[in-house]
């Protein structure tokens, strides 16, 4: 059988992986599905190796668990993980925040919060799209490669835990407008301290939303 042309360019496995990744993080794949490689492998025409390989990469990234006699799970998507996801964001938004507040240029942080501001004006959608506009620019900035790779390490986890549980919480991104201003701020005057405090100020005040929203759904 031919194998479909998507997986025709690059390593098989790199495509399984991707292709596996988005129907995650897309939901199509909700977290403690069942993930049957032979039928994903049937489907898109290719053997089970590069799936397999596929599946080890994305265990390591938080998506996919791997229990031995039981098979292959999407991660559950509980408070411990959102908790840690978190934790670790602002150890690395926090130090990115700062290291940035020093090396933007000029303009960049001003220009952020007046999306912000006229993302407010036009309601929730808008300010979805803008959501993540200030922490990809402190990681875009912070100039440390290695906290920059880090930080995209979890990346798959924080669009995860946006697209399934964040965007419902009830005015999750018009709460957030003014957190994601104060950060901007900061930036914008190069207070270096302002920014790291800001930024998990942000991060500490989301999971307290995340956690009031999942008691309340209990």
């Amino acid at each position: 059988m031919a194998k479909d042309p998507m997986f025709m360019q690059t390593s098989l496995a790199d495509q399984a992986r991707d292709a596996l990744r988005e129907q995650i993080l897309s939901g199509e794949m909700p977290p403690g599905a069942r993930i049957d490689l032979a039928e994903l492998a049937a489907a898109w025409s290719i053997s089970p190796t590069p799936l397999r390989d596929a599946v080890k990469a994305l265990e390591t990234t938080g998506l996919v668990e791997i229990a031995p006699r039981r098979g292959v799970f999407v991660a559950e998507l509980d408070r411990k993980g959102l908790r840690e996801t978190f934790e670790l964001r602002m150890a690395f938004e926090g130090m990115a925040a700062r290291l940035a507040s020093q090396r933007l240029p000029e303009g960049i942080a001003s220009d952020a919060a007046t999306r912000y501001r006229s993302a407010g004006s036009e309601g929730d959608a808008a300010l979805a799209a803008v959501d993540s506009l200030v922490h990809d620019i402190v990681r875009d900035h912070c100039g440390n490669g290695r906290l920059r790779k880090l930080m995209e390490s979890v990346n798959d986890l924080i669009v995860w835990s946006r697209r399934t549980i964040i965007r419902h919480v009830p005015q999750a991104y018009a709460t957030t407008l003014p957190e994601h201003l104060a950060i901007c701020d900061a930036l914008a005057a190069r207070d270096a301290d302002g920014a790291e405090a800001a930024m998990r100020a942000h991060l500490t005040a989301a999971l307290g939303r995340i956690d009031a929203f999942l008691d309340k759904a209990a």
